[in-house]
């Protein structure tokens, strides 16, 4: 049996959600057993025969730690850690667990009526259209984790769509030297762009602005068909939720480097390709993946078999729930 702290945020940590309503059939909210824990976390304890196991996981974008977390549980899985970062009284119960990303998991009945029964079961929600807007969130802007699946790629055609940053110029740069490289060779064709709502950080620059945002599934389809897929560390040099789904859908991915540690190293020339950012770097490595077809297989393939491997939601439970059984050896 599985008890889930009823205050957290349902389109942020929907991935993980959706993993425990998989791997187990008997879930249930509230607040018995746990501290009174902020919205950006997913705390649940797992009724062993045993005994109970007290989970913690983090998908904040920054490399801090929560203090709360961090006593209450007997493992704390997060998304971003930095090297050297992990408290050292702490350091056995703090696993790395990589990217994931919203998923619709709730029809908009079941997302109206789970989003009131968990606010009621905690009334001290301080923000209670935030909490209901989450659930409301996952099920209009998000896509099942089943349309996730790989598809063969067009070699003449590259999508990429992206949001600017207020104070992520080094993200911005980036991305903007990949639509600039992707754009700038013959005999391809690029759609994409920056999404509308943030014009004002263009005012000193030349991003390209699209017209409209894509829906989700629309969005998921062009970057199917997609030659490549560009990944860069966004806010506070996070995983961003584009690893995690070009991981899952087997992408041919071009990448900045990554310092956050993983379940398992992304490796140069095996899950991934690595640049500097350069117009020059990206654009040479997109000559190479779009000639060498046995190279791109490969990325794409290795993307892929990683995912099923370390960041499938109801693996990435396992794996938490084993660690914290050894971790109680």
């Amino acid at each position: 049996m599985i008890t889930i702290y009823p205050k957290f945020d349902a389109y942020y940590y929907s991935y993980y959600l959706y993993g425990l309503t998989k791997k187990y059939k008997n879930i249930e909210f509230s607040k018995l057993g746990f501290r009174k824990f902020h919205h950006h976390c997913l705390a649940f304890i797992l009724h062993d025969e045993k005994k109970d196991y007290k989970i913690y996981i983090s998908a904040g974008d920054g490399p801090g730690f929560n203090q709360a977390g961090l006593e209450w549980s007997d493992i704390y899985a997060k998304v971003n850690i930095k090297k050297d970062t992990i408290p050292k009284e702490y350091f056995e119960k703090v696993i790395p667990i990589g990217p994931s990303f919203a998923v619709k998991i709730y029809d908009l009945n079941n997302s109206i009526k789970i989003g009131l029964r968990n606010l009621i079961k905690d009334l001290h929600t301080t923000n209670y259209r935030q909490h209901l807007s989450n659930y409301y969130r996952q099920y209009r802007y998000r896509s099942p984790i089943k349309l996730y699946e790989p598809q063969v790629e067009d070699i003449n055609y590259i999508f990429y769509c992206a949001t600017l940053w207020r104070k992520e110029e080094k993200t911005n740069y980036f991305r903007y030297n990949f639509m600039k490289a992707a754009k700038s060779l013959p005999n391809l064709h690029f759609e994409g762009g920056f999404a509308p709502g943030k014009e004002d950080i263009n005012q000193y620059n030349d991003y390209p602005i699209l017209e409209r945002k894509f829906d989700h599934e629309m969005y998921l389809e062009k970057t199917k068909k997609s030659l490549v897929a560009f990944n860069t560390p966004a806010v506070q040099g996070c995983l961003g939720w584009k690893l995690g789904e070009f991981l899952a859908l087997g992408k041919t991915i071009i990448s900045t480097p990554i310092d956050n540690i993983l379940p398992s190293p992304l490796i140069h020339g095996k899950h991934l390709h690595i640049v500097d950012g350069s117009v020059a770097s990206i654009r040479n490595s997109i000559n190479l993946i779009r000639s060498d077809k046995k190279y791109r297989k490969m990325l794409s393939t290795n993307a892929r078999k990683y995912f099923l491997k370390y960041l499938e939601p109801k693996i990435v439970l396992q794996r938490i729930l084993l660690n914290a059984k050894e971790h109680d050896t």
